[in-house]
């Protein structure tokens, strides 16, 4: 049996960030797609309860005034409530809105961690790898020194934020 790496509990915390970014934004689409359901579902809606209180008093004589809008509107109704009604949405956002605030505190308190080292070539280094996502060939040529002098920079910078107690244990 192997012995686990050092500080591998860090490690998994701080690369989850990116994987947290990325659903973070898929999240966001989600909710963007949805609440564009129920604006145009709403929006429908109201034209048509508009067009059909106009009926009533479009009437003249034998004439009756409907123009296109009118039932461009109705048809917009029918539409929006065949592929979704307001009691399809209710509730539907909460498990949504739960998840962006969960994904954006994991964001946070990665980034929390980072900016609380004590040494700027320790969060440079961090940032690059696990915001950024760089190479350490590539941090340590942007930075001007060794990939050797990331690595112990990196390795100081786990062991600052696991002795600190900031990281969630087992979450990513």
């Amino acid at each position: 049996m192997t012995e686990p790496r050092k500080n591998q509990d860090v490690r998994l915390w701080l690369k989850g960030y990116r994987s947290n970014m990325r659903n973070l934004d898929n999240h966001i689409k989600v909710y963007e797609r949805y609440r564009a359901k129920v604006d145009r579902y709403e929006a429908a809606f109201s034209r048509a309860t508009s067009a059909t209180q106009k009926w009533g008093t479009g009437i003249k004589g034998n004439q009756r005034n409907f123009s296109d809008k009118t039932a461009d509107a109705v048809l917009e109704m029918i539409e929006a409530s065949a592929t979704a009604s307001r009691g399809d949405y209710d509730g539907l956002f909460d498990w949504l809105v739960e998840d962006l605030s969960a994904l954006a505190s994991s964001g946070r308190e990665v980034l929390a961690a980072i900016n609380n080292l004590s040494h700027a070539d320790h969060k440079d280094a961090l940032f690059r790898r696990y915001i950024v996502g760089d190479a350490w060939e590539k941090i340590a040529l942007d930075m001007g020194v060794s990939v050797e002098s990331v690595y112990k920079w990196h390795g100081a910078a786990l062991e600052e934020i696991k002795r600190k107690g900031v990281y969630k244990h087992g979450e990513q």
